[in-house]
């Protein structure tokens, strides 16, 4: 395993984003389990960090097939989809789950009103930023004529 890690890091420059960030996204959602009073909310916190789990076993399978080669099985071939629902799924659910562990926290102690506040104005800003590079990218695919 400890080679297949140190793989991935020499050569890939996507494995921050789709094998450490998803990895460290479940050890918080299994804080966030632990620490969590209703019963509810541990099995949508499960399902996320099993939809995360899915990516990143997904995402070892995909970097370790060599390029151009035909896959083994034909159940192989729907790895990249399953991959790529799972990993935005669950960054998404990831998102969602940690606001809503916020706000339910936010109702006891006035340190996670703070948190809560702070998510709030960073997504606010990654809305913009977003916005930003969209319509940046429209700019550029425009053309100069």
């Amino acid at each position: 395993m400890k080679l297949i890690i140190i793989n991935l890091m020499l050569h890939d420059s996507n494995v921050l984003s789709c094998f450490f960030l998803p990895i460290t996204f479940i050890i918080l959602l299994a804080i966030m389990m632990y620490i969590h009073k209703r019963q509810l909310f541990k099995y949508i916190y499960l399902g996320n960090v099993l939809c995360l789990i899915t990516a990143v076993v997904c995402y070892v399978f995909i970097d370790r097939h060599p390029v151009g080669q035909p896959y083994s099985a034909s159940w192989m071939e729907a790895i990249p989809f399953v991959w790529l629902f799972t990993i935005f799924g669950g960054y998404f659910w990831f998102i969602a789950s940690t606001i809503a562990f916020l706000v339910e926290v936010s109702r006891r102690n006035m340190l996670a009103k703070v948190l809560l506040g702070f998510v709030i104005l960073c997504f606010a800003l990654l809305t913009l930023w977003s916005l930003f590079m969209f319509f940046g990218g429209i700019w550029v695919l425009r053309g100069t004529h």
